[in-house]
């Protein structure tokens, strides 16, 4: 199903030089109007933005790093070529935030959830660098729930709780961390690996912290693992004497999890795609109308 918005915005848009290269637009969603906005300014997008609103972003470059210090809203892209250049900030201050949904974007720095109390954050089928929480403000709670994500680094930080699923993650150095049906390329014993719970994961490199307190320890239940579980709770995994990943973090696993299906980022009920699954924008046109002097913009919201 596809609908498609057509909005005729003036020549002046900041940012927009030559509509030849089809420049990144945000385009911002309130009260069943939209507004349409250059990808040079997409932290005004977010600054304008309220509760309920959906920000909606074309393929291209959003320059910069943003900070989101707000909370109810929707942050879409169209997908891996949707790039954010910079480091996106959740939380910079005492204030709650909460209900953040981020799908569909590739983000070249980090996710960094810090300040006050942050709950239910959604990320979905994005790819970013890695993900971190920083502060040390009494009672945060930092409550993130990553699905079908790419993390070309590593994921760290003291969060209260964390989950992923369906994932690909280079690195885990985290505390407090739910991973289900994750492809994991390393666990590093010098890490911060605390509490960290592994379910029909698929693991290369796994060598977990020492802990003498049992809730402390990495648990690891039906997975596929590479490396010394000696210091981990293992329940009902498979292990393997070499490595199980290649460089793109993907196998072809045949060990069956506690799910029934298998092992790794393509079972469960949510399989791996970076292809965004909410309303996006597919394709976006910019046409200049020499007579009115005035900007054409069709853009295509897919479902």
């Amino acid at each position: 199903m596809k609908r498609i918005l057509f909005v005729i915005a003036c020549l002046a848009i900041a940012g927009i030089q030559s509509v030849k290269a089809q420049p990144s637009i945000a385009a911002l969603h309130h009260a069943r109007r939209v507004t349409l906005y250059s990808g040079a300014q997409l932290q005004t997008v977010i600054d304008k933005a309220m509760s309920g609103d959906t920000i909606y972003l074309s393929e291209g470059t959003f320059g910069g790093g943003i900070t989101i210090n707000k909370s109810k809203i929707a942050l879409i892209g169209a997908g891996e070529r949707t790039v954010i250049s910079g480091t996106v900030r959740i939380g910079n201050g005492d204030d709650a935030i909460n209900n953040l949904f981020l799908e569909g974007l590739n983000i070249r720095g980090d996710i960094n959830v810090s300040g006050g109390n942050v709950t239910d954050i959604v990320v979905s089928q994005c790819q970013l660098y890695s993900t971190e929480s920083g502060g040390s403000y009494v009672g945060m709670i930092r409550v993130v729930n990553m699905v079908r994500c790419n993390l070309k680094n590593t994921l760290k930080g003291n969060f209260t709780s964390i989950s992923l699923s369906n994932s690909k993650i280079k690195e885990v150095s985290t505390y407090h961390a739910s991973l289900n049906h994750c492809n994991i390329g390393k666990v590093d014993s010098e890490s911060d690996d605390v509490g960290n719970i592994y379910t029909n994961c698929i693991i290369d490199n796994f060598a977990a912290r020492s802990h003498s307190s049992e809730s402390d320890k990495a648990v690891l239940i039906n997975c596929l693992v590479s490396g010394n579980t000696q210091d981990a709770i293992v329940e009902n995994c498979k292990k393997e004497n070499s490595s199980i990943l290649d460089e793109n973090l993907e196998a072809s696993p045949s060990f069956i999890g506690n799910d029934g299906t298998v092992v790794g980022i393509m079972g469960g009920d949510t399989p791996y795609t970076l292809i965004p699954s909410a309303p996006h924008v597919s394709e976006h046109k910019i046409e200049v109308d020499a007579e009115s002097q005035k900007l054409n913009v069709t853009l295509t919201i897919e479902n």
